[in-house]
């Protein structure tokens, strides 16, 4: 991840880098919701937990889980009952 975003003395991207990366994948709505389970877990173990920093998780799980179901697409009755 570093070598993404850094540069060569003169400040222009190394091109050749960028070349042989392989594309970034977008990560789906449920590991994201499992890592921020991990890191409000993390927050909960240290001494000093920020409550500040728990609620930021929390709301940032809350959008995700409300876009998730906001994408799911609607089906028939009947597509519910066919047998795969």
């Amino acid at each position: 991840m570093v070598e993404h975003y850094s540069v060569d003395k003169e400040g222009a991207k190394d091109e050749d880098k960028d070349k042989d990366e392989e594309p970034v994948v977008k990560p789906s709505i449920s590991k994201v919701i499992e890592a921020l389970e991990i890191l409000k877990l993390h927050e909960l173990c240290q001494e000093e937990g920020l409550i500040t920093k728990l609620r930021f998780y929390e709301a940032a799980e809350r959008d995700l889980r409300s876009s998730a179901i906001q994408n799911k697409a609607q089906g028939t009755l009947d597509s519910f009952f066919k047998s795969s």
